[in-house]
């Protein structure tokens, strides 16, 4: 079995879950403790809570270094990219901001190869090196304990260099049909001429600038990009002018997630599905500040993708 043998994996652009076939547990940046280190990739079970973005991987290829075929993978909670630290074979992985220098990038080039129908093998560019066989993201044992290392090894035969990337962002198409069977989201579906697009009237959307404005955070109106600590700025002034200005009684904020680029890394920023437990849906839900258009009377703010 070599490399040639394998079929190139390509996944679309998107957030994934990176499940292993061993354990079935997930590829996760650990936060670090006493026991653990801080930034260092392991297996960790499913998580549902605060914590779920470090098992969030944003997948890009990497057209922009010329590399086809190879993509990054990029954690939504910190914005950095997977990095095989290491050499000679004695490769670590964490995460580190987007490289410059060419063989630190090749550090976060990965190849994505087809197995079957549900999985696929995940090679790094670096420690492949000159040999096929070499590099391949790896559960250190075949188990579904947490903590659990995740290393680069030669190729093996067995499931604990197998994948299955879990895409986890729905579109608003797909949001419309899963409003069907989610009960908050078919009570919103009854009261919205559309889900999940909203419109903003401009003295909303300028009262709600103006507040992220005077705690010193710059949002430029002439650009649809935002960065990640502009884009926390503006959804904080979005729940704090909701909190007090907003005259309906009930009001939704649906999941979302909201990316764009600078200096050629994601920023991210992400939110969930919150009822206020009032009576009345008017003119606040999902917000891409991203697609926004500022020229409208009452301009659209349009969710690229949204997921649960």
């Amino acid at each position: 079995m070599s490399v040639p043998d394998f079929k190139p994996y390509v996944p679309a652009t998107g957030i994934y879950l990176f499940k292993n076939a061993s354990g079935e547990t997930m590829m996760d940046l650990i936060n670090g403790g006493d026991t653990e280190p801080k930034n260092v990739v392991k297996s960790y079970a499913r998580v549902v809570n605060a914590s779920f973005r470090n098992q969030y991987w944003y997948t890009v290829d990497a057209k922009d270094q010329n590399q086809k075929g190879a993509f990054h993978f990029v954690n939504i909670r910190t914005g950095t990219y997977l990095h095989a630290d290491g050499d000679d074979g004695q490769y670590s992985l964490t995460v580190k901001p987007k490289a410059s220098e060419v063989t630190q990038q090749q550090r976060q080039l990965w190849y994505l190869y087809q197995t079957d129908d549900k999985y696929c093998r995940i090679q790094n560019a670096y420690a492949k090196g000159d040999n096929d066989i070499t590099g391949f993201l790896t559960l250190a044992e075949q188990s579904s304990e947490n903590y659990v290392p995740i290393r680069l090894a030669s190729l093996n035969e067995d499931d604990t260099q197998l994948w299955r990337l879990n895409n986890r962002a729905r579109t608003g198409a797909e949001i419309q049909k899963m409003a069907e069977h989610i009960p908050l989201l078919k009570d919103a579906k009854s009261l919205l001429p559309t889900l999940p697009y909203l419109q903003v009237p401009n003295p909303m959307f300028a009262s709600i600038c103006k507040e992220a404005k005077a705690k010193g955070d710059i949002l430029d109106l002439n650009h649809a990009r935002f960065d990640q600590q502009q884009i926390f700025a503006f959804k904080e002034a979005v729940d704090n002018w909701a909190n007090a200005s907003l005259k309906a009684d009930k009001f939704f904020v649906l999941t979302g997630l909201a990316f764009g680029e600078k200096n050629g890394s994601p920023q991210t920023s992400v939110w969930g599905l919150e009822d206020q437990s009032q009576e009345e849906l008017k003119d606040i839900a999902f917000f891409d500040i991203l697609k926004v258009n500022f020229s409208a009377d009452a301009p659209t703010f349009t969710p690229k993708s949204v997921f649960f």
